[in-house]
């Protein structure tokens, strides 16, 4: 397999991952092993970049890709990270935004950018009614408190 060249095709780019693996499943790697461990990353990761199309989602709908992609309900994001679940509900339906704290949390849960979180996008209009029904419910919730 080596000398290590750009991947020009799947074969290749499957025979380089299978070969990634390997070698970080070595329990005493050498120095030679660790730059072969690099260059396959490298590589990898260029490949990668080129081929793999992610599709231009708001940060909502990146937050529901995450969550479907880690078989995960509001409901257990809200107990993994402590954030309220009607903040979650909010998000997901494009209620409200995302604030630092929340971008933080969720960057950290998913281990990806902050900047997936950190971008505009339009949120739901509600009505006038509607948000005076939501601050009279909220005020009855506080004052039973």
């Amino acid at each position: 397999m080596y000398p290590l060249k750009p991947i020009k095709e799947d074969k290749q780019y499957y025979a380089y991952c299978d070969e990634l693996e390997r070698l970080t499943l070595l329990e005493n790697a050498t120095e030679a092993i660790e730059d072969d461990i690099e260059h396959l990353c490298i590589l990898i990761e260029a490949w990668d970049k080129k081929h793999t199309t992610v599709p231009a989602l708001d940060p909502v709908g990146y937050l529901k890709l995450l969550l479907q992609n880690h078989n995960l309900k509001p409901v257990e994001l809200q107990k993994k990270t402590g954030l309220s679940k009607t903040l979650i509900s909010h998000i997901l339906n494009y209620r409200r935004g995302f604030s630092k704290n929340t971008i933080k949390v969720l960057a950290e849960f998913f281990a990806v950018s902050q900047e997936t979180f950190n971008r505009p996008y339009e949120l739901k209009k509600i009505s006038k009614r509607k948000a005076k029904s939501m601050v009279k419910k909220k005020k009855t919730n506080t004052a039973k408190v």
